[in-house]
């Protein structure tokens, strides 16, 4: 349908709403104030050294680790695609102008030497909102999917945690083991100068002190990589100073709590895993409506003035509107619906498929947290028969019933008892840890879900 009633004093009310009109589409193309994005904290001045406990490391790279940048970004990105798909509630105008260079001319008619066109594109609101509501939850999913490298990243740095408290034990173990080997050697080199000792028993007792001192490099240089790893992950440059506040670092990493796994449903509704693939298939189900909009006729619209080399002798502007009508495309849209059906029944599957590992590895973690604690109460349970035999090698040696080297022998079983229990006790802390971060307890102590539903 055509208007010819904007003549004259009509035009330049026209020029105002173009204008009017052309101001509101860019206002509805900009960002939404709805959508805030996310930009990255800029990073302050590092000082030259840090102490840092758990939670303490957990903030500093939450907020400058330059592992959870990309999956931080693309949160970003998809929030711009949500505002794109928010700004096709308006449909979009193009202008189209013509000059003519040679003017057209003929007697009794418009000398314009111009003609303009707003046209716009096929408008289908409710496919936008389809569309729109597909895009918000492909945030979602962005989200959970950031959320899921930070949990990874809270379970490496609980690892650490764990394992330079352990290794620092060790050390200290090792480092009393040494000292025996030193007085060990002492003692060899002593009856072998009285005549009592063979050189024998004093290039044993050398080789079993390097041996000592092999194991305390050893340890120092395992707890040096994890320190150089752990400050990378949080992004420190290489020559900052870090330093860790590990007492006592099973409560820091672990949370309070009686350390029991939880019921299988709790664990569920936390498991990342299954909330994407729950997001998943909701997306699916606005892909079939979305997919059934396209169905629907699409309506256009556009202000043109006449053509000059046109036979219509009319200064005017004329609006026009119309619909758009699929026709034949040979059933590709009715098939996409059935297509999009299909998708949906393999996300339902894929569904359960997680769901099942998801028990699977849960059942396994459950396990290997039992067998670590048995082995781990087998520990203590040696290092008190160390102890007795100590106390029984002490006892004898002062009453002159044993010689130096069993009482040193004693001493030395107590200290190596000690050091497997520090990594039993290392084992059934990680399994627990395991068991914490697969249900997502670790992930939801820092992180929350909410705070990025804006």
């Amino acid at each position: 349908m055509c208007i010819s009633g904007l003549r004259n004093g009509g035009a330049p009310l026209l020029r105002s709403g173009v204008i009017l009109l052309t101001i509101w589409v860019l206002l509805i193309g900009a960002p939404s104030a709805g959508f805030p994005t996310d930009h990255p904290p800029e990073r302050g001045a590092i000082p030259g050294e840090t102490t840092v406990d758990f939670d303490q490391g957990v903030r500093l790279a939450l907020k400058q680790s330059p592992f959870l940048i990309k999956s931080g970004l693309e949160i970003q990105l998809r929030r711009l695609n949500e505002t794109d798909a928010l700004s096709d509630f308006a449909p979009s105008v193009t202008l189209r102008t013509r000059f003519f260079v040679n003017e057209p001319t003929q007697s009794g008619r418009s000398n314009r030497t111009y003609a303009l066109d707003f046209i716009s594109e096929n408008y289908n609101p409710v496919a936008a909102y389809f569309s729109l509501q597909a895009q918000k939850l492909i945030t979602r999913v962005a989200v959970l999917s950031h959320m899921k490298v930070i949990a990874e990243g809270l379970h490496r740095l609980g690892r650490s945690f764990l394992e330079l408290d352990t290794l620092k034990k060790i050390a200290d173990c090792q480092e009393e083991i040494l000292e025996l080997g030193r007085k060990n050697l002492v003692y060899t080199e002593q009856r072998q100068s009285q005549g009592e000792g063979t050189t024998l028993e004093v290039n044993l007792s050398r080789q079993e002190l390097e041996v000592a001192r092999a194991e305390k490099d050893r340890l120092a240089g395992a707890q040096g990589r994890i320190r150089e790893a752990v400050k990378s992950w949080l992004g420190l440059p290489p020559a900052h100073k870090l330093h860790f506040s590990l007492k006592p670092s099973r409560s820091q990493v672990l949370g309070p709590g009686d350390g029991s796994p939880g019921r299988m449903e709790e664990a569920q509704g936390r498991s990342l895993d299954l909330k994407m693939q729950t997001l998943k298939k909701e997306l699916q189900a606005y892909n079939i409506m979305l997919a059934k909009a396209q169905l629907l006729p699409t309506l256009y619209m556009g202000v043109q003035n006449p053509d000059p080399l046109s036979n219509l002798d009319s200064s005017g502007y004329f609006v026009s509107l119309g619909f758009t009508f699929p026709v034949w495309d040979g059933f590709k849209r009715v098939r996409n619906v059935s297509r999009q059906k299909i998708v949906l029944r393999q996300y339902e599957a894929e569904y359960q498929e997680k769901e099942m590992e998801f028990s699977q590895k849960r059942r396994e973690a459950l396990e290997q947290l039992q067998t670590a604690a048995a082995a781990h109460k087998a520990a203590l349970a040696q290092v008190e028969l160390a102890r007795l035999k100590d106390r029984q090698s002490e006892i004898r040696y002062y009453q002159g019933g044993e010689p130096f080297s069993v009482f040193l022998e004693g001493k030395k079983g107590l200290w190596e008892a000690q050091k497997n229990a520090a990594l039993k006790s290392l084992e059934h802390d990680l399994a627990q840890l395991a068991v914490r971060h697969l249900s997502g307890e670790l992930v939801s102590r820092y992180v929350d879900e909410l705070s990025w539903q804006k």
